[in-house]
């Protein structure tokens, strides 16, 4: 801007082009964040079904489900399979997540 006022360029034509770039900017952050929702629901519902599914089991057949709470290998598997759940959200919306 100081450089424009001192070469006595044209202050307005620098103005109304900032101002388009901001708002074309604005609509294309507002269009990513549209066109990229679908996999934001998709990574939000399969982070939570698992852990979903597991609390209907244990309500509806509790000795089915305590096997993997008293077992050792119900312990592991039950680690495991938050490790993996907790990754693939990661990484499901980190590929969803776009910097504009």
């Amino acid at each position: 801007m100081r450089i424009q006022q001192e070469t006595g360029g044209n202050l307005a034509g620098l103005f109304d082009t900032l101002a388009e770039t901001m708002v074309a900017r604005l609509q294309m952050r507002r269009q990513v964040r549209t066109l990229t929702a679908e996999g934001r629901l998709s990574a939000y519902i399969l982070g939570i079904m698992p852990i979903a599914l597991g609390i209907f089991i244990f309500v509806v057949d509790r000795p089915y489900e305590l096997v993997l709470f008293h077992s050792t290998a119900g312990k592991i598997m039950l680690v495991g399979g938050l490790v993996l759940i907790v990754a693939g959200f990661y990484w499901m919306y980190k590929t969803v997540k776009i910097e504009v």
